[in-house]
């Protein structure tokens, strides 16, 4: 076997009439519409031996060519000629020989606007596969002028391992001297690969007795993924479709894990497309398993998020994440947060832990994503063997209850989740529950409409009240445990703990209640309807002290919560995706605190200090009334129809608990 370059006409035409009769073969619209795409791309390079080139790539008014290395072998005055007969000079100190392989690349300016090739993957073409050939061959018997060509043929074979220079295309399409350099194309006119030699036989003369080579059919080229491969990354010219095929193999050999491959692989896609999301989060990842984080943060740094939503989105989100990760491992534990405070319900990645790894993310990575996870996660789980309508735990933060559909109330051990206790007594199951300040009753209100009242040392159902005309809404005990409010219908109604009896009933709303609360003094009740108004009650005069209008025209319940500062002098509010601190007396809004996510159910800390927030996004949020910033996220969270039954909080902002169904969890909010 023996391959070579060129061969002289005479012996061409001969190679062409005894091996390869030419055939009539209809030629389609597509195939016209490659070969005119062809011949925009294939130029001609005029020079000590002479050649074809595909433009590849183009910056400014400067063009590439990507052509056979063996075309501009040695130096000389070469001329590249386009499509349009326009001559371009070649400044051969400007020539770039790639290293052991038989391919180089030229330039030419020009002010024109010449087509640029579209590469594909060369991979992916099998044998069978249509392929073409274009070029301009040297002149013949016949055709006695340089004449753009276009060839079809078949892939016949490939080399498992490239042959020598690089060459491992095999094809049958018509090839002749002259059209080395040129473009193989696939059968959608994409350059997958760049001629330069053919098969040839030895034949012998029996006139002369001289021996000759002449071709065997088959033709070779070098696939474009040996260019990329060999190129450094400054050489590959800017062509958009490069960042893509280039993504796709550094994908492809980091599930490998060559990781350094697939890190170079990233960087020159970057180079063709700097705002490829995607190539950016494989480049960090590949950076982190390497060992250097600040590459990674770096990589990952340079993508806005915001910018790559819609089929990118899931990767930009899993890139934040482990953004979150790398920071978080630095030890900043606020700059973790605010970036996962920014993020659409992350913890779905993190609980689906083991599909991380498909993601491309490595044991390095994986293993500190595991050390950052108790951040976020409850730190117990418990599971009950009925549905939990409401929960409420103790001021101490110790005790858990929680009320199910089986007509039960449970009483949970906070440190260890196990079961402490059951009270029974309701005729319907509890729909919301409270407890007492000083911990000694717990308050069920049931879908039956009545209030029912416990001592909690001894489990005795202590008092049956009822009175109102729909569900209750919300529950609250004063400060000095003495009086019960509930809410539901269209009023407030205050009940004496120690006698288990009315006391009043305010009815100045029109419109249902949905919450209520007591000033720190215990002298003022604050209620909330359902078009989110406040009304705030002197509990003494029985009398409405002021209101604080929703400012809103909705109808619907805008404002689920209402609470009060420590000092008693400002009311905190929820409204969408903000919550605001009023000053009671002039009503203006001291402070704002704006979620990225709208939240259904706000608490206030004891002192003043906490706000938490449970939000639609599926998280609490524990919040820095003063600064405005998120403290802790914690995720197990869903969207739930009466959101502030089932989520509770110690008094010492110490304890969260949250129930969906038959699930409950635990957090331990001491570590702020």
């Amino acid at each position: 076997m023996k391959y070579y370059y060129q061969l002289s006409s005479v012996i061409i035409g001969a190679a062409i009439a005894v091996m390869q009769p030419q055939m009539v073969v209809p030629q389609t619209l597509d195939e016209q519409a490659i070969a005119s795409l062809a011949k925009q791309v294939t130029v001609v390079i005029n020079g000590q031996n002479p050649g074809s080139g595909v433009i590849i790539g183009k910056k400014d008014n400067t063009y590439y060519v990507l052509t056979a290395k063996h075309v501009v072998a040695t130096r000389d005055e070469y001329e590249i000629l386009t499509h349009d007969s326009t001559k371009h000079a070649l400044n051969y100190s400007t020539v770039k020989k790639l290293p052991g392989v038989d391919l180089a690349l030229v330039q030419f300016t020009s002010s024109q606007n010449y087509r640029v090739a579209e590469i594909a993957d060369s991979d992916t073409v099998t044998e069978g596969a249509t392929v073409y050939t274009a070029g301009w061959p040297h002149p013949g018997r016949a055709i006695t002028e340089r004449v753009y060509q276009m060839t079809t043929g078949k892939i016949s074979g490939r080399s498992l391992k490239p042959l020598e220079d690089g060459y491992a295309l095999i094809y049958t399409n018509i090839t002749r001297s002259g059209m080395s350099g040129g473009p193989l194309l696939d059968a959608q006119g994409r350059v997958i690969g760049i001629h330069g030699r053919a098969d040839g036989v030895p034949i012998v003369n029996p006139d002369t007795g001289q021996t000759v080579d002449i071709k065997s059919g088959f033709n070779l080229a070098i696939p474009i993924k040996i260019f990329l491969e060999t190129s450094a990354i400054t050489d590959i010219p800017p062509n958009s479709s490069f960042a893509v095929l280039l993504l796709a193999w550094g994908e492809k050999i980091h599930k490998e894990n060559q990781i350094k491959a697939a890190a170079d692989y990233y960087q020159k896609a970057l180079l063709q497309d700097a705002k490829l999301g995607s190539a950016s989060l494989f480049l960090g990842l590949a950076k982190y398993e390497l060992g250097d984080v600040e590459g990674a943060i770096r990589s990952w740094q340079t993508v806005d998020p915001q910018a790559y939503y819609g089929k990118n989105a899931e990767r930009i989100q899993l890139m934040q994440i482990a953004l979150a990760v790398a920071t978080y491992g630095k030890g900043d534990r606020q700059g973790c947060l605010a970036i996962m405070n920014k993020l659409n319900q992350p913890h779905q990645f993190l609980i689906e832990f083991e599909k991380l790894k498909t993601q491309l993310w490595g044991d390095r990575l994986l293993a500190d994503t595991k050390k950052m996870m108790p951040e976020f996660f409850p730190n117990k789980t418990i599971e009950a063997d009925s549905n939990v309508n409401a929960v409420a735990i103790t001021p101490d933060g110790q005790t858990l209850a929680t009320g199910h559909d089986d007509k039960t109330i449970k009483l949970w051990q906070v440190s260890t989740g196990k079961l402490k206790s059951t009270l029974t007594g309701l005729s319907a199951s509890a729909s919301t529950l409270a407890i007492s300040p000083d911990g000694q009753i717990l308050a069920a209100g049931s879908s039956d409409r009545s209030i029912k009242l416990w001592n909690l040392r001894t489990g005795q159902l202590k008092s049956n009240l009822t009175g109102h005309s729909s569900d209750i809404l919300s529950l609250v005990f004063s400060p000095d445990s003495q009086i019960l409010a509930s809410a539901g219908d269209t009023t407030v109604k205050l009940w004496d703990v120690s006698a288990g009896q009315l006391q009043t009933t305010f009815t100045g709303d029109n419109t249902p209640v949905y919450a209520v609360a007591f000033s720190p003094n215990g002298q003022t009740l604050a209620s909330v309807n359902r078009r989110g108004t406040i009304n705030l009650w002197n509990v003494r005069t029985k009398q409405i002290n002021s209101t604080i209008n929703s400012g809103s025209v909705r109808t619907i319940p805008i404002f689920l919560f209402v609470g009060f500062s420590s000092d008693g002098q400002t009311i905190v509010r929820r409204k969408g995706n903000i919550m605001e601190s009023l000053n009671i007396g002039n009503q203006q809004v001291i402070r704002t605190i704006e979620n990225n996510s709208p939240n259904y159910f706000t608490f206030l800390s004891k002192d003043g200090k906490y706000m938490i927030s449970q939000n639609f996004d599926r998280t609490f949020k524990l919040w820095d009334v003063a600064t405005g910033k998120v403290q802790r996220i914690f995720y197990g969270n869903s969207y739930i129809n009466n959101p502030q039954k089932m989520t509770a909080i110690s008094s010492d902002v110490k304890t969260l608990a949250s129930a969906v169904n038959k699930k409950i969890w635990l957090w331990n909010l001491s570590d702020r």
